[in-house]
């Protein structure tokens, strides 16, 4: 089975435990380039300026936070190719939650490296409403 088949068939086993097949929309987002997150976290979401400032630990672009939610992913690999990130958001309004569908192709398995390599993603979408909740779904996938 291909990885791309994995992920799909994980997929529908998140969303049929959650209950919630059938009422998820796919929610367009664009890609915020030249920023990575810092920090041990590996899930990162920013509603204002200020958030962004630690997060990133720099100052904020020119971007506006009343109209946008910035998402990001990151961490390190136990491959050893440059990662793919295969990263979908699906919103569900009867359950007021953004569902982060994020999936990690790294290539084979390399144990033997000191520094593992890193990916990050950072995206932003229309503002997530107050009483929305965000839940990050990670799947890494390497080769046997």
């Amino acid at each position: 089975m291909n990885m791309k088949a994995i992920s799909l068939l994980v997929l529908l086993a998140i969303l049929y435990t959650n209950n919630t097949i059938g009422q998820l929309s796919d929610i367009p987002f664009h890609e915020f380039i030249n920023f990575a997150p810092i920090g041990n976290s590996s899930e990162f979401v920013v509603n204002t300026e200020d958030e962004f400032s630690v997060k990133f630990n720099c100052a904020s672009p020119n971007f506006d936070f009343s109209k946008y939610t910035i998402l990001a992913i990151k961490g390190t690999m136990k491959g050893h190719d440059q990662a793919q990130i295969d990263f979908q958001i699906k919103r569900d309004d009867i359950s007021k939650k953004f569902l982060i569908y994020a999936t990690i192709y790294g290539g084979k398995v390399c144990n033997c490296r000191v520094m593992k390599p890193g990916y990050a993603k950072v995206v932003y979408i229309d503002k997530v409403p107050n009483d929305y909740t965000i839940k990050f779904n990670i799947l890494e996938n390497y080769d046997n």
